[in-house]
């Protein structure tokens, strides 16, 4: 997975498991200590042929290739 921040070069990051959490929250799977992010931000579920990605409450919302999230939506490479 590639994220990227404002102002920061892109950081890739591997996706260690089936579901993985992204947020703020110590619980996270992928921990952002960014105040611009949710503690619950992002799921990424594995749905047996693809990751699937789902804003789940965040405040500010999820950008997915700069659209907004709205949706679960299947990730493709």
């Amino acid at each position: 997975m590639l994220v990227t921040q404002n102002n920061t070069p892109p950081m890739r990051v591997p996706i260690p498991a089936a579901t993985v959490t992204i947020g703020r929250a110590h619980d996270s799977t992928i921990l952002i200590s960014d105040p611009k992010v949710s503690r619950r931000h992002l799921r990424l579920t594995w749905n047996g042929a693809a990751f699937v990605a789902e804003d789940v409450g965040s405040s500010g919302g999820t950008l997915l290739n700069g659209m907004p999230l709205r949706k679960p939506t299947i990730l493709r490479p």
